[in-house]
C-alpha cells in the first residue's frame, strides 16, 4: 500500500475455463507447455513434474487470495491496482489467440476470463501474453508493458513495448 492505494500481486494462475473444453485445454497443456517438463513439484517425498492440476489448484490459491482482497478492499482505499503474471481477461488476449476454438483451447493456457475479480480493481497490470494490449473496460484499466524476447530470440522488443512507459494514477 502507498498513501491510499492498494497493490495486490498474484501469479494468477490458470482455471482452463476460457472455453468449454477445459479437458482439452489442460491435456494440450500437458502435452505442449514447457512448464509442464521444466517446473518441478514435490510431493511427500517424490519429485515430479508439475501438471495442469497443480495449475487449477494454484489458480484455485490465487483466486481465493485476490477474491476475499478484492472484495473487501474495495471499501477502503481509493485506487486499487492488481498485478498479475496471466490474463485475467480475454479483452486483453490478441485476436490472432481467439480466431478459433483450437486457439482458444490453447489461450486456456494463460487467459482467465474473470470479471468476479477485475470488476473490484481500478488497474491491472499483467503479463505473459508477448501482446501489450491496453484496454479501459468501465472504470478499469487492463496495462500491459512487456519487452518480450527480444534478447533471447534475437529479434526487436514486443509490439507496443515503451521502455518509458508509466502510469499516473
Amino acid at each position: 500500500m502507498i498513501d491510499d492505494v492498494l497493490f495486490l500481486g498474484s501469479t494468477l494462475w490458470f482455471n482452463f475455463q476460457l472455453t468449454s473444453f477445459k479437458v482439452e485445454a489442460m491435456s494440450w497443456a500437458e502435452h505442449n507447455v514447457g512448464d509442464h517438463f521444466y517446473i518441478k513439484w514435490q510431493d511427500k517425498n517424490t519429485i515430479r513434474s508439475f501438471t495442469s492440476n497443480d495449475m487449477l489448484n494454484n489458480f484455485n490459491v490465487s483466486y481465493e487470495f485476490l477474491y476475499t482482497s478484492l472484495k473487501e478492499a474495495h471499501k477502503h482505499y481509493s485506487k486499487i491496482i492488481v498485478i498479475s503474471h496471466f490474463l485475467p481477461s480475454s479483452h486483453v488476449l490478441s485476436d490472432e489467440h481467439k480466431d478459433s476454438t483450437d486457439n482458444l483451447i490453447r489461450s486456456s493456457y494463460w487467459c482467465n476470463e474473470l470479471p468476479s475479480l477485475y470488476q473490484y480493481a481500478d488497474y491491472w497490470i499483467y503479463g505473459h501474453s508477448h501482446n501489450n494490449i491496453n484496454k479501459q473496460i468501465g472504470k478499469l484499466e487492463f496495462l500491459s508493458n512487456q519487452r518480450g524476447y527480444s534478447k533471447i530470440k534475437n529479434r526487436s522488443y514486443e509490439k507496443g513495448y515503451n521502455q518509458d512507459f508509466l502510469i499516473k494514477i
